[in-house]
């Protein structure tokens, strides 16, 4: 995939050189044979524009270059590592004792999401007051990595303060 990757961006890095040449060639070609007969201030007024429009190109071209190293970036600082599941079981469960809380039917799954990209399903029942959950789910949404809450149905629980609660949370494991 890798492999792939480096030859479709050295496929655009050729794209935009060859564009680059011939925005240039063209612009001295014109310059040279002037048809118009436009004044110098005018023939420089294009040569800026054309200049400008090269150096967007350029920039443009560097930031595809850059894009596999901001996706790695991306997937390091987001995704927990792909062989590390015990990191984010350890996670989880430190969640839920700083909120307080004891999980019960917690359920496990994984699926592939492409070479790369694991995703991992926990889903479990929990009953605590409201203002726990509250916490709990606060904490889901600062956490640093990515880490979704894919549905939360709350109800009232059989204890007067208490909530029910079916959770699905989604975390991404990533190399």
């Amino acid at each position: 995939m890798k492999r792939i990757e480096r030859l479709l961006l050295a496929a655009l890095g050729l794209a935009a050189a060859a564009m680059v040449f011939l925005t240039v060639a063209l612009a001295i070609f014109l310059i040279r044979l002037n048809p118009t007969g436009a004044s110098p201030q005018e023939t420089r007024r294009v040569l800026q524009e054309r200049a400008q429009a090269l150096e967007a190109r350029q920039t443009e071209f560097l930031e595809w270059r850059e894009a596999g190293t901001a996706y790695a970036r991306f997937l390091g600082s987001t995704c927990y590592p792909l062989a590390d599941f015990p990191a984010l079981r350890r996670e989880i469960r430190d969640l839920f004792a700083r909120c307080e809380l004891a999980p019960t039917s917690v359920q496990y799954t994984t699926s592939r999401m492409g070479d790369e990209i694991v995703k991992a399903t926990l889903k479990f029942s929990l009953d605590a007051p409201y203002p726990m959950l509250k916490k709990f789910l606060g904490e889901i949404e600062r956490h640093p990595r990515l880490v979704f809450i894919r549905s939360a149905q709350l109800t009232a629980g059989t204890a007067s303060p208490t909530m029910h609660g079916q959770i699905v949370l989604e975390a991404f494991l990533g190399q």
